[in-house]
């Protein structure tokens, strides 16, 4: 899979970051100096694969800076050629996700993509994600941490070592049960326990048998005492039934006798239905309501005439100027502020001269033509000129320059590298020529002692002997040193060719960036090409170009906006004399505009007498209204007096024989009657809430024959019986708690049945032991099996296919990946050139160690994707100690790694950017 498009909402210090609408290519360099976001970047792909962690956006580690939700999408191509797009964010307590596939849409919540889920996010981390720091840390492992932590976690997730697993599953086993007395697992110690508890059954048996004579015994004791606790029960029943009917029934009934008294001299209750409580005072109240009624009605009469005469002042010409009062008092608002809006229309014609001195002051030397020789099409392009993208433009073209400097320095010091290694071959030459020489000179002492020449003479005095081994010593190091002389050469040849190689490089490298500056600088002209700016400021552009025309494009709107402003103060102040001249019209006063604060003042005077005449006006008419209105009730009054009258006085004759004083003299006694039965009742009721209930007791009483003089010797004679029933429950229940004490001591001991159950229970653990155990047992071995097959059969094919790659980027010189002995260590390499293995961890430096290791990544990589999706690589600053011929090699190893996995570079060094995107990648610059 690769990605094709990163589109980056919100993420850490990322934001609107997008890489644009045409696919990335296999190789991705992120660019950028130190905190600018290239970790930032890094963990952001991960989470697009994999989800966020933590899934809280109150921990997540990168949480936007503005506060708002981490997010961000990717358009993603599989192998098979299918596309799809992926949408991550993290809401505040999870995380939310989905992709997009051939118009459907699927709910990825955090879950990993479905592809990447053959690789687990720590495994990913550990293996695909490859930084400096980590291929530092190869001097210190040993092939068996190599294979705990990435080989075997393709078979684990957790990523626990295989022997570490295995090991603790026969220590389980061990702990619950063995066939042998050593140690005390948990089944021998269950066995001792069941001992015990079967020495506990025996003895329950023989408690148990006393424990049941003493329940029957208890049994009898409180049956008896039930018997005695139902007489009790019943005597006590009718007890509280006696003291009811005495303090409860007994007043109720003796109250109800005396309100049938009462109610029999009231008489017949329909008579009296009509009549008040006092019938003389309310003769008397009657009357003196008529007499009041008379006289507010005279009262409201004088009210309304003096109420109709103000109306009466009220005139028309009022009336229409207060109709008019929110107009005319809006219309002098207006005369007071029309000096105001002279004012200002006069300095927004000011501004608008200051404004176009200015866009003349900074047209100069930015334009070829003044600014009052513009035509308007040209103040709208100015005015829309998107100076944000010309800025950016401006900064490419100043980016390829600068990016063509560091081309041509990093080529012209790899060149003087190369030259400059080809110096020490010649000493040697020059050593080893006179030390050959003087082993020949040595040797003719020997075999030709007649012709030693004269300066090797002095040899002769020590001897054949001596001259010889002298002779072979000196021939040695000569012949030594002439092979090695030998070798540089063909080294420096080899220099030669690649410096060669590497001119022709640089120069086309050179060539491609001067060819994307110029079309740099021509974009940068195209954009302003409807402008008159002077031709000179586009042969190389300078960032100041922006700022000048940003500068310019701002004087240019100010001037518009000033002449806006001037023609909607000229519109509100002949706007302001128009309606001032239609509301005096509507008003019917004079209507020429005035233009003084005095006539202002004149006007609202004439507003207020009209106002005051209306207010004036409305106050009697409301006046006469309520005046009409108390007559109306007065009226009413009177008549309903009359009608009171009328009807007391028949009501009272009909009681005395045709004489209203002495009906109602006889209607008062009835009434008193009649009142105090009905206060008892209401004593009665208020006394006793459930009065009905008790009145239903007192019939049923009286129904049984209850005599209410006879209840207190009721009474004392079962209060006696209670007493003597007493006694005797009280024996009883000493007796009973006697013997619950005998059985409560009795069951306190271990049962039977309690003990065979714990026995069972132990015999049942013991079983279960014995099973675990083999269980435990049985998976150690398989585990330990397990791992011993996986590495048999990955190991080989891992560490062949790790010397392929390391023999690519050492040139063949190391071919071989292996390890020290049988039981794992240290890394050793070998390889053509080399008799003997070297040990990786202190004999070759730190540059190889970090291709040993790199070597390794690659061949797990191939083996984890082997039949799944292959997902990308990530490579942070890793070929920063390596000299240029290997990272050149290592380069193109990358570069077929791409052609099957996307790989993205992350540095912070421009000119290993220019080299890598000379290959065909894609730079991404981040800024700080």
């Amino acid at each position: 899979m690769r990605f094709d498009s990163v589109e980056v909402a919100r993420y850490g210090r990322l934001e609107g970051v997008r890489t644009g609408d045409a696919p990335l290519p296999p190789v991705v360099v992120v660019l950028g100096p130190n905190e600018s976001g290239k970790s930032t970047f890094f963990s952001l792909l991960t989470t697009l694969l994999y989800g966020f962690r933590p899934a809280l956006a109150a921990k997540h580690p990168y949480a936007p800076w503005d506060g708002g939700p981490p997010e961000a999408k990717a358009r993603v191509c599989l192998d098979d050629g299918s596309e799809l797009e992926v949408h991550r964010r993290l809401l505040p307590s999870a995380g939310w996700g989905r992709t997009t596939a051939a118009g459907r849409t699927d709910d990825l919540r955090n879950r990993p993509l479905p592809f990447a889920r053959h690789v687990s996010r720590k495994v990913f981390r550990q293996v695909y994600a490859i930084s400096l720091p980590e291929l530092a840390a190869l001097k210190s492992e040993s092939w068996e941490r190599v294979q705990d932590r990435l080989t075997g976690a393709m078979g684990a997730p957790d990523l626990r070592p295989a022997r570490a697993v295995a090991a603790e599953f026969l220590a389980d086993a061990n702990a619950l049960w063995r066939p042998d007395q050593r140690g005390k697992p948990l089944a021998r110690m269950l066995s001792e326990e069941r001992r015990a508890l079967q020495d506990q059954r025996r003895k329950a048996l023989e408690s148990d048998r006393e424990l049941r004579r003493l329940v029957g015994q208890q049994a009898e004791a409180e049956a008896e005492l039930a018997a005695v606790l139902a007489d009790q029960a019943r005597l006590e029943e009718r007890r509280r039934v006696l003291e009811r009917r005495m303090n409860r029934l007994r007043p109720v009934a003796r109250t109800r006798a005396r309100i049938a008294a009462l109610r029999e001299r009231a008489g017949d209750g329909a008579a009296l239905d009509g009549v008040p409580p006092d019938p003389a005072d309310r003769l008397v109240e009657v009357q003196r309501k008529r007499q009041e009624a008379e006289g507010r009605i005279a009262e409201c009469d004088a009210k309304a005439g003096g109420a109709r005469d103000r109306i009466g002042t009220y005139e028309e010409r009022h009336q229409r100027v207060a109709e008019a009062a929110g107009r005319l008092q809006e219309a002098a608002r207006r005369i007071a502020g029309l000096p105001e809006l002279e004012e200002k229309e006069a300095k927004a014609k000011q501004e608008v001269r200051d404004a176009s001195r200015l866009c003349d002051e900074r047209a100069q030397g930015l334009f070829s033509a003044p600014w009052g020789e513009w035509e308007e099409a040209q103040v709208g392009a100015l005015r829309t000129l998107p100076v944000a993208e010309l800025g950016s433009r401006v900064e490419a073209y100043r980016h390829l320059v600068q990016k063509r400097r560091s081309v041509e320095e990093g080529i012209q010091d790899e060149l003087a590298g190369l030259r400059d290694a080809d110096r020490p071959g010649w000493l040697r030459l020059a050593a080893g020529v006179p030390t050959t020489l003087g082993a020949a000179a040595a040797f003719s002492i020997v075999y030709f002692p007649d012709a030693v020449p004269p300066w090797a003479a002095f040899l002769a005095r020590f001897g054949a002997e001596t001259a010889l081994g002298v002779s072979a010593v000196v021939a040695f190091c000569g012949a030594l040193l002439i092979a090695t002389w030998v070798q540089d050469r063909r080294r420096a040849k080899g220099r030669k060719k690649d410096s060669a190689d590497a001119g022709r490089r640089g120069a086309s490298r050179i060539e491609g960036v001067g060819a994307k500056a110029e079309a740099a600088r021509r974009e940068v002209a195209e954009l302003v090409a409807d402008l008159p700016v002077l031709p000179g400021l586009l042969n190389e552009p300078q960032a100041r170009l922006a700022a000048a025309m940003e500068a310019a494009a701002e004087a240019a709107d100010a001037l518009a906006e000033r002449k806006r402003a001037l023609e909607e103060r000229r519109e509100r102040l002949e706007e302001a004399r128009q309606e001032i001249a239609r509301t005096l019209e509507a008003a019917g006063l004079e209507s020429t505009a005035p233009a003084t604060g005095a006539d202002a003042d004149a006007l609202l005077r004439r507003l207020d007498e009209a106002v005051q005449a209306r207010r004036g006006a409305e106050a009697a008419q409301r006046e006469l209204d309520r005046a009409e209105g108390e007559r109306s009730m007065a009226v009413e009054d009177r008549d309903a007096a009359d009608a009171s009258l009328r009807d007391l006085n028949a009501r009272l004759a009909a009681l005395g024989d045709g004489d209203p004083q002495q009906g109602a003299e006889a209607a008062a006694k009835m009434l008193d009657a009649r009142e105090r039965a009905y206060r008892l009742e209401e004593e009665l009721r208020l006394e006793h809430p459930e009065l009905d209930q008790l009145l239903a007791e007192v019939r049923q009483a009286e129904a049984e024959g209850e005599r209410w003089d006879g209840l207190e010797e009721a009474l004392a004679a079962g209060d006696e019986r209670l007493r003597k029933l007493g006694e005797e429950l009280r024996r009883l229940q000493r007796e009973v708690a006697r013997l619950d004490a005998r059985v409560q001591h009795a069951r306190q001991g271990e049962t039977a049945d309690r003990a065979s159950g714990r026995i069972g229970r132990v015999e049942e653990r013991i079983r279960d032991a014995k099973r675990r155990r083999d269980r435990a047992f049985l998976l150690g071995r398989l585990v330990q099996e397990a791992d011993r097959r996986f590495r048999d059969e990955n190991q080989p094919e891992l560490l062949r296919r790790a010397g392929e790659h390391m023999g690519a980027v050492t040139g063949g010189r190391y071919d071989q990946i292996e390890l020290a002995d049988e039981r794992g260590g240290s890394f050793q390499l070998g390889g053509p050139t080399e008799a003997t293995p070297r040990a990786v961890d202190g004999s070759v430096s730190q540059g190889t160690r970090e291709q040993v290791y790199l070597a390794l990544r690659l061949a797990i990589v191939d083996h984890l994707d082997a039949g799944e999706e292959s997902l990308p690589l990530f490579m942070d600053e890793v070929l920063v100690n390596w000299d240029a011929v290997r990272r050149d090699r290592a380069l193109d190893l990358l570069e077929q790694v791409s052609k099957t996995r996307q790989v993205f570079f992350f540095t912070c060094h421009p000119a290993m950017a220019a080299e890598l995107e000379d290959r065909g990648a894609a730079v991404l610059p981040l800024e700080r």
